[in-house]
């Protein structure tokens, strides 16, 4: 399990740095556009389209896994602090099953959508025609990467495996205690 872990981690993490990456890379692109539209009268071509369909994408949807992963997700706890231990386990195991069918089923969608686009050689016209379809392949990636989280989540849950310390929450969840 703690190799699964490691690789799962690892590859969680790959991704939140590329979608912080991402963020930098397009506040770099859209101030150099405007400062080109300020000083030169023109424009980078396509930067709407690049930051659409590229950056914003990846920012949302690469470090899934890593939240994911790290369980920091948005949580309402209101009733689930005053339940047994047993029930909240219980309770995540199902949510994280159902987590891992959703993704399941964005994952499978998204990647039809993605090879279609890969056949079509889909673009998007504005001032200047960019192709879009290598970016469509970003959400089957994360899409399918927070589902092997999910996997090793409930593999962890089941066995009562506690996450490795570097992946722990900063307070520590009830779910792992023993």
């Amino acid at each position: 399990m703690d190799w699964f872990d490691r690789c799962t981690t690892g590859a969680a993490k790959l991704l939140m740095w590329v979608g912080c990456t991402a963020v930098v890379l397009m506040a770099v692109h859209v101030t150099w556009d405007v400062v080109q539209r300020t000083f030169f009268g023109r424009g980078m071509l396509g930067t709407t389209e690049i930051v659409s369909f590229y950056y914003m994408v990846a920012v949302v949807c690469f470090p899934l896994a890593w939240i994911e992963r790290r369980d920091e997700h948005i949580n309402v706890e209101i009733l689930f602090q005053r339940m047994s231990s047993g029930i909240q386990r219980v309770m995540t195991l199902f949510a994280t099953i159902c987590s891992a069918g959703f993704f399941s089923a964005f994952a499978y969608r998204s990647w039809l959508d993605a090879l279609n686009a890969l056949s079509t050689g889909e673009t998007m016209m504005g001032y200047a025609e960019i192709a879009i379809w290598p970016a469509r392949f970003i959400l089957p990636i994360s899409f399918a990467l927070v589902v092997v989280v999910c996997v090793s989540q409930i593999v962890r849950l089941i066995f009562r495996y506690a996450p490795p310390a570097a992946d722990r929450p900063i307070e520590e969840d009830a779910t792992f205690r023993a």
